[in-house]
């Protein structure tokens, strides 16, 4: 592929590009989740009754097949908006429509050994079906573990999850399994304050980096939810 050496600004390099307008598998990407053994989930997405997860090593680019049934019962995904691997190679993924969290086994090579993997049509194409539901948990409100637009999550050391509860500008922490744990922020502008915050990260350390998109700027928190720094205005 062209361009194997550019290096970017800031020192980062170059590696490559999968997917693309020649390639029909990925429409709307929106969001993805590498595993540690190379698996990648991507997100797909569009406005109107849409959506799917799609997987592939991430060295060799091989498909490994897709899931996603829009809706909003069990199992399936009306707007989903993030995706995040545990600890045990589960896929989480957080629905911003259903306020919920739902859980997805993904093993390529349990579903070998089952005779491999059902093929469906999907829009006039034949695709590879993989995914089993596992479980899911949430609930609507802006109670203690209730949620309003989970924007995006992101597990720790201790596979204890981080959540941005979008619409009730705040960040939540459970177990892997739904447990509330603790919260903190509300709308404002100060400190532990959002408007509207959208992605979160961690450093090495474990500190919580989240960006609060209306209030156009980032902030730092302990793993307690202490403040520490704030960046942009």
């Amino acid at each position: 592929m062209a361009r194997q050496n550019v290096l970017l600004r800031g020192g980062w390099r170059y590696v490559k590009t999968i997917g693309g307008a020649e390639d029909q598998k990925y429409h709307n990407p929106w969001d993805l989740a590498l595993r540690p053994d190379g698996v990648m989930a991507v997100l797909c997405r569009q406005q109107k009754n849409w959506t799917k997860i799609i997987l592939n090593t991430f060295d060799d680019e091989e498909y490994l097949g897709e899931f996603g049934e829009f809706g909003t019962d069990v199992g399936q995904l009306a707007r989903p908006t993030c995706l995040a691997f545990d600890r045990d190679g589960l896929l989480y993924v957080a629905d911003e429509h259903s306020n919920r969290i739902s859980i997805y086994s993904i093993d390529p090579k349990e579903v070998a050994a089952n005779g491999g993997p059902p093929t469906i049509i999907r829009f006039g194409m034949v695709v590879t079906q993989v995914g089993k539901f596992v479980s899911h948990w949430g609930t609507t409100g802006r109670g203690d573990g209730e949620l309003n637009g989970p924007s995006s999550m992101v597990f720790d050391s201790d596979d204890n999850l981080y959540v941005v509860d979008h619409r009730n500008s705040r960040v939540q922490k459970f177990t892997k399994d739904g447990r509330f744990l603790a919260k903190w922020g509300s709308l404002g502008t100060g400190e532990r304050e959002f408007n509207l915050p959208w992605g979160i990260t961690l450093d090495h350390e474990g500190n919580v980096y989240v960006a609060d998109w209306r209030n156009d700027r980032v902030q730092k928190f302990t793993a307690d939810g202490e403040f520490l720094a704030s960046f942009g205005s």
